[in-house]
């Protein structure tokens, strides 16, 4: 039986991160060194505007096969307005 971190190394070209928000080019950064290829997020961060990043950088951009947002927005939105209704308003009017 293979451990969960052996089979995510034996098949990674496959692997997939879903989260709420766009990921922060930090988090962007380790999605990259992870080597995974796609990314699905909720909420568009109109702070960070990491896809911004993506389009000016061609290491970036060769790392990943997909960058999708949008998906369930209003699902994630529901969550942080749940439990962090100042961020969710951060993220969504870019700072005000």
């Amino acid at each position: 039986m293979l451990a969960g971190g052996d089979r995510l190394w034996q098949d990674y070209k496959r692997a997939i991160l879903f989260t709420t928000v766009e990921p922060c080019p930090l988090c962007l950064g380790a999605v990259v060194m992870a080597d995974i290829p796609h990314v699905i997020f909720g909420l568009h961060d109109n702070v960070v505007h990491s896809s911004r990043t993506i389009e000016a950088n061609p290491y970036i951009r060769r790392h990943l096969k997909s960058y999708h947002g949008g998906i369930l927005a209003e699902a994630s939105a529901a969550i942080f307005a749940r439990y962090d209704p100042k961020s969710l308003k951060y993220i969504q009017t870019g700072g005000s």
